[in-house]
Order: C-alpha cells, then sequence, then structure tokens
C-alpha cells in the first residue's frame, strides 16, 4: 500500500496498536472510527485502488471473502467479550481522532443493543466516487451489523434520495 491517503499511510500504525480486526493477502478491517451501528466496521483493500472495477482475479476475491469474514471477527469480539466492544468506543470518546468520533462514540455507548452480539444479518455498502459520497480515494466497504429488523439498503436509500 503506497498512497497518501488514510488507508495507506496508518494501516502499519493500526496493525501495530492493534486495531486490525481481520486481514488476509488482499484486504484488512478495523472498527469504524464514525460507526453508525455497534460494530460497524470498514473493509480495506491493501491494493490502492479507487473501485470494484480496477480489482481483478485473486485481490478481487479476497477483498469480497474480507466482508464475511470481518462479520465473523465481529462476532468473535463479542465471543471473547463484549466488554471490548464498550472498551472500543470508551477510547474513542476520550480520543477522537476526527471531529465525529466523540459524538458518535456517546452514542454506540448508550445504544441498547452494544452489549449484544449481531448474529450473522449485516448491510453492506462500497461509495464509489464522489458524488456517491465516497470521502477516501481507496477502495473500502462498510459493514454494519444488525441486531433487529429494520429497512434494507434500498429503502434507506430511497428514504435518503428522497430528501
Amino acid at each position: 500500500m503506497k498512497s497518501d491517503d488514510i488507508f495507506c499511510k496508518l494501516y502499519d500504525v493500526w496493525k501495530r496498536d492493534g486495531k486490525v480486526i481481520f486481514e488476509n493477502d488482499h484486504a484488512y478491517s478495523i472498527l469504524s472510527v464514525t460507526p453508525a451501528t455497534p460494530g460497524h466496521a470498514i473493509v480495506i483493500a491493501k491494493d490502492h485502488v479507487k473501485c470494484l472495477e480496477e480489482l481483478r482475479g485473486i485481490a478481487l476475491e479476497g477483498f469480497v471473502d474480507a466482508i464475511p469474514s470481518t462479520s465473523l471477527a465481529i462476532q468473535g469480539i463479542y465471543n471473547s467479550n463484549p466488554e471490548n466492544m464498550v472498551r472500543f468506543y470508551q477510547s474513542l470518546k476520550e480520543n477522537p481522532p476526527v471531529p465525529p468520533s466523540a459524538d458518535l462514540a456517546i452514542r454506540m455507548l448508550q445504544d441498547r443493543n452494544l452489549r449484544i452480539k449481531p448474529d450473522t444479518a449485516y448491510n453492506v455498502g462500497i461509495n464509489v466516487g464522489g458524488y456517491a459520497g465516497q470521502l477516501v480515494d481507496h477502495l473500502h466497504a462498510q459493514l454494519f451489523p444488525r441486531r433487529e429488523k429494520g429497512p434494507g439498503m434500498v429503502t434507506a436509500m430511497e428514504k435518503l434520495l428522497q430528501e
């Protein structure tokens, strides 16, 4: 990974500090510092590419495989001790790396589902391009663990686009 984006620059730091929750030869995952749900993770391609179309063969397979593997890693955090997730959000609240992190961490700490292990239900989203909301020009997927029935991606997008 050789670029100036945050995912390339901070990989070694995140790896050293134990923030990488899953890794294979082609992707790695971290818990999001701007979480939308407890356990929200980011799956990041190790190759510096902007979109899925730029990955081929085993690199694409490795990135896609990292998505369900990240879900299992999140379940593993809960299996070992749900308080590890609580500690992550407490640390995020006390040491926010970006301005919204502290408020979002407080929201996660107040979420009634924080200590509940997610099952295998999750939503995945990939923003490609600025119009779609991609803020970092490096392929990554957002993984949102789900604990309760709620709107899927299509319903959520319909509501968002109507606003």
